[in-house]
């Protein structure tokens, strides 16, 4: 039995969609996003990301989000802090069942 084990945190996957999160919160209405904000939705769109592609033990889920998010911390800094959202993405993107919801659904 192979283990399918990521290093690093994020996978290319990952990061494509993190590249479109930016994009999508250059449009809409809303309020500038906070550092916080912005970590939170990497931190999400990660553990997703690693739940979807092969399950894990909590504990490492939670160790490859840390480092996704610290990876991204200044992309999120650049491309994300600052750009508008909404409170109704942020509820979106924290009841997500998959990545793909959170692109298409909640930053659309």
């Amino acid at each position: 039995m192979t283990s399918r084990r990521r290093r690093g945190g994020a996978n290319s996957g990952t990061v494509q969609r993190l590249l479109w999160i930016a994009a999508l919160l250059a449009v809409g209405c809303g309020r500038p996003a906070t550092q916080a904000e912005c970590d939170e939705i990497v931190g999400r769109i990660a553990e997703l990301e690693l739940r979807e592609s092969a399950p894990a033990d909590s504990a490492d889920v939670q160790k490859q989000v840390a480092e996704t998010k610290q990876a991204f911390q200044e992309k999120s800094k650049r491309e994300c802090v600052g750009r508008r959202i909404t409170t109704r993405a942020l509820g979106c993107v924290r009841s997500a069942k998959t990545a793909e919801e959170i692109v298409r659904v909640c930053l659309n």
